[in-house]
């Protein structure tokens, strides 16, 4: 940290996020183009970021997660430039709204993936491999290799 500013990494580890990351949101207009030292990479210097780059930054993160787009991130952003973050505000709840549905589809989604499933059949196995095939679904399985060879066994030893 130089005089309250941070350099690309230290920014990116304060954030969670990648100094690629970063770059990318500065390439993309989210961000003004940052402080520089007066020597560094490239001789253009190490770019510097304020509290307040650090504030935008966690803002595009968590707009991000709401599944904003660049561009209505850059609407918002370019809002709150011209005043302050009040004027934002309606139209940032309008894009929530809009997005509430899409969003609780996709939550519910997720949960169904992480809850567990029922057996399929009576032998309970309920342990249930990564390509959604239970153990129970291949124990039962009636192909020629365990026709020829006899079930496969279940019996722990």
């Amino acid at each position: 940290m130089r005089n309250g500013n941070y350099k690309i990494g230290e920014a990116a580890k304060r954030l969670g996020m990648s100094p690629r990351t970063i770059r990318f949101y500065e390439s993309a207009g989210l961000l003004p183009p940052p402080q520089r030292t007066a020597h560094g990479y490239a001789s253009a210097g190490h770019r510097l970021f304020s509290p307040e780059d650090l504030r935008r930054l966690q803002f595009v993160k968590q707009a991000r997660l709401l599944d904003l787009s660049l561009d209505q991130i850059r609407e918002l952003v370019e809002v709150t430039n011209e005043g302050c973050c009040g004027a934002a505000r309606p139209h940032l709840k309008s894009l929530i709204r809009e997005k509430l549905p899409k969003l609780g589809r996709r939550i519910a989604e997720l949960r169904r993936l992480g809850a567990p499933s029922p057996p399929p059949c009576s032998c309970r196995a309920a342990v249930t491999l990564s390509a959604g095939v239970s153990l129970c679904d291949l124990r039962h399985t009636h192909l020629d290799r365990n026709f020829r060879y006899g079930p496969i066994s279940t019996s722990t030893p």
